[in-house]
């Protein structure tokens, strides 16, 4: 019989694990998109072993300035990892994110079991990890490995945790040591302790556990006996906090500071309250892509998603949705088997999404699909509450009903992902697919901009680039393309009127592109300061230096 039982787990586990891995087939033919051309194709480093140190205790990306660096040794680790065993070639990159995604989707699966729910019920919540569409941002698109190894790394640690038969020094020491793993993936790995604690309310009792034989009615005997369990987790949690220690330590000395904050143009010029309210009406499209990831987009940027204000149906929208959550728990709060996993559920979402929000800090975007991986292991935990409510009130026949339904919609939504995978082959492919969804966009009219420039209408490009720097004035990329097609046509006034304002520390080009302003105008000695105010910054910059060159010959 526990034969058996162990077969129809294991096949179970493999179907799921399966369809992981089929899903994101196609992203197996990607190649480098978008970023991926800088961190990855573009890294010198990861080409030679004699760059491991630097690798292991440099910024995820040197020609990043020290305003707009992380430190993600994990990350940086594995694809040196992928470049020397595919030799550069993208297949082994994103070979490498399929086979991490399959692993997180294994280890989510396992954890639920070791919770204590069925094996039936656990591969259908971990079948809609497996495919839902919002990953394929973090799959399909090498970068996205960070969130998928913090992710991977997170669940390690819960599952490690809750490995009851293991000795309480090895599941410390263990955890601990995911703990660092996932931080080093990606800053965001920083909540784990909080992911443990959560689990902890809801794990399966054990007959030593403070809570077992309390009386469900005795709230003060619960909150107290709660406590208790929560509170044994004291030398875990003094482990990680020496475990983030060290990393705070040597991400310090590495970019010069505990915490760098990247935050985007169109972010950063926004009163903190208009901020926030926007924070709150991004929740709802948070939600949507969670729940009816129906539409997805590479960049959520102006007018993708614009500022709303307290008079925004948008803030509106958010706050109701907040009131709901809120309302379900309390609806479910005393309903047993589900009032504890919608808890848990919510609970790991808010946990994990808080920071990404807007509402705290300022970031380098309203939402990108990608960190909302970790999140989405929420939605497997609120079908775990809903199948398990249903199993145990409404019977066998209506959970077989239940759980078809979801395994058509993970049909579905397998089809989605599979279709949005081809979507993240290239760069082109990627901007073209956002041109034909969101041409409202800022990085829409810029692509198209470019595009146009590229082909010889530099006028045609220069009325969509001008209308993608009016949407976001203060993005340094746009604003560069635009300026870059106004020098071509020897606009010069106009090209040093937007250089000016931005700090030369932030791109080398601003320095190369105000120099050559000043060229065309015959000012010689002020495009010569120009020049060495930016190899300051960057003095290893071809294009600089060469400008320096001819400027001393002119002289």
């Amino acid at each position: 019989m526990g034969e058996a039982k162990g077969t129809h787990r294991w096949l179970l586990a493999s179907l799921v694990a399966v369809a992981a891995f089929v899903t994101y087939l196609p992203s197996l033919a990607n190649g480098y998109a978008e970023d991926d051309v800088i961190f990855v194709e573009g890294d010198a480093r990861l080409r030679t072993w004699e760059s491991l140190p630097e690798l292991a205790f440099e910024r995820y990306h040197t020609e990043s300035t020290a305003e707009r660096s992380v430190y993600r040794p994990v990350t940086t680790l594995s694809y040196f990892a992928s470049w020397q065993l595919g030799r550069g070639h993208p297949f082994a990159f994103h070979l490498l994110n399929v086979l991490a995604h399959v692993a997180a989707t294994l280890l989510l699966m396992s954890i639920l079991v070791r919770l204590g729910i069925g094996v039936t019920v656990a591969s259908l919540a971990s079948l809609v990890f497996a495919v839902h569409p919002v990953h394929v941002e973090a799959v399909a698109n090498v970068v996205g490995r960070a969130d998928i190894l913090m992710t991977l790394f997170c669940l390690l640690g819960v599952r490690l945790w809750l490995a009851g038969s293991v000795p309480i020094w090895a599941r410390i020491g263990g955890v601990s040591l995911a703990y660092l793993f996932a931080v080093g993936a990606k800053e965001n790995g920083y909540v784990l302790p909080i992911l443990i604690l959560l689990m902890e309310l809801i794990r399966p009792q054990a007959q030593d556990d403070p809570s077992a034989g309390v009386p469900p009615d005795d709230p003060r005997s619960k909150v107290r006996a709660l406590a208790a369990r929560a509170g044994r987790c004291g030398p875990l949690l003094a482990a990680m906090a020496l475990a983030l220690a060290s990393y705070l330590i040597v991400r310090t000395a590495v970019l010069g500071a505990v915490v760098q904050l990247d935050v985007a143009a169109y972010i950063a010029v926004l009163p903190e309250a208009l901020r926030r309210t926007t924070g709150v009406a991004n929740l709802s499209e948070a939600a949507r892509l969670l729940v009816f990831p129906s539409d997805l987009s590479a960049y959520y940027v102006p007018a993708v998603l614009n500022p709303a204000g307290l008079g925004d149906l948008r803030f509106w929208s958010g706050v109701a949705l907040c009131i709901g959550c809120g309302a379900l728990i309390a609806v479910t709060r005393r309903r047993r088997p589900a009032g504890p996993w919608v808890l848990l559920a919510f609970g790991w979402i808010a946990a994990s999404y808080l920071l990404l929000t807007n509402l705290v800090v300022p970031l380098p975007m309203w939402i990108a699909e990608r960190t909302l991986y970790l999140p989405s292991v929420g939605v497997s935990l609120l079908l775990v509450a809903a199948l398990e409510q249903v199993r145990l009130h409404r019977g066998s026949r209506s959970l077989r009903a239940l759980g078809g339904a979801i395994v058509i919609l993970s049909a579905l939504g397998a089809w989605h992902s599979w279709q949005y995978s081809k979507v993240w082959r290239s760069s082109d492919a990627l901007y073209a697919d956002h041109v034909e969804r969101h041409p409202e966009s800022f990085r829409a009219q810029w692509w198209t901009g470019r595009k146009l420039v590229e082909a010889g209408d530099i006028e045609g490009g220069l009325v969509w680039l001008g209308r993608a720097v009016e949407l976001n004035p203060n993005g340094v990329r746009v604003t560069l393309e635009y300026t870059r097609a106004l020098l071509l046509v020897q606009r010069s006034g106009e090209a040093e009127a937007l250089m000016r304002p931005i700090s030369p520390r932030l791109h080398p080009s601003v320095s190369v592109y105000l120099a050559q302003s000043l060229i065309f105008q015959d000012r010689l000695p002020e495009a010569l300061r120009v020049v060495a105010i930016g190899l300051e910054s960057f003095p290893t910059d071809e294009r600089l230096i060469e400008q320096q060159r001819l400027l001393d010959e002119g002289r």
